[in-house]
């Protein structure tokens, strides 16, 4: 039975949609030429990017290794001009961030340390992620080197949060609590050397309790006369 009062449904004419296609197409033609030229050279340009960018990090972790050398052999003058001209072409490479590191090396080295100092915190705040923990300590050094004692306890503190291992976290809070206890803050310095003693897996567990026994050892009064 045929349901009444409903138009009927005209068959579809493929072929005149077919016609209706290649006449919107032809008439557009320039325009959908435009819009997959548009398309092909975005994609040439960010192929040509990342190329670029590859190519780049590749030189410049290429120059990082050979400035190295200079660094491992004690050239450190030779060492800073070469990662100078580095740091400054290739900053925005990761090698780059890794020459940082290496010119704050060769400048400490030489007893630079406030430019070492400058060096590492104009770069730290872009530094990668697997960095960081590295560019603070750094910094801690130098800071303690120059003998700010407080400063360079809190650095270490703060690598040791961005360090991504156990071992190397435990080893910057000793840093740390040696620094504490040299900038006067022993209160901290036990506090850091107290959990490291209560963890028998961290590598630092042996001088933790050392350090605690010097901390708890007070100094002998002098006998009358």
């Amino acid at each position: 039975m045929t349901r009444t009062g409903a138009a009927a449904r005209p068959p579809v004419d493929f072929e005149e949609r077919a016609y209706s296609l290649m006449d919107w197409t032809q008439k557009n033609l320039r325009m959908v030429l435009i819009g997959l030229a548009v398309i092909v050279a975005v994609a040439i340009g960010i192929w040509l990017y990342i190329t670029t960018q590859a190519n780049k990090e590749q030189r410049a972790a290429s120059e990082v290794a050979r400035a190295s050398g200079a660094v491992a052999a004690g050239n450190y003058a030779l060492a800073e001009t070469d990662l100078s001209r580095i740091v400054q072409q290739y900053a925005s490479t990761d090698a780059g961030k890794q020459g940082v590191l290496l010119l704050s090396e060769a400048l400490y080295g030489q007893g630079k340390y406030q430019q070492g100092i400058d060096h590492l915190q104009r770069y730290v705040g872009n530094a990668p992620d697997y960095l960081r923990g590295a560019f603070l300590a750094q910094l801690a050094a130098g800071y303690e080197e120059l003998g700010n004692f407080a400063e360079a306890a809190a650095t270490y503190e703060r690598a040791a949060a961005a360090a991504r291992f156990d071992n190397d976290r435990a080893l910057l809070r000793a840093d740390a609590a040696r620094a504490y206890t040299l900038a006067g803050n022993t209160g901290r310095a036990r506090a850091i050397w107290e959990a490291e003693a209560a963890n028998e897996a961290s590598p630092v567990v042996g001088e933790a309790r050392v350090r605690l026994g010097e901390l708890t050892v007070q100094p002998a009064r002098p006998s009358a006369p």
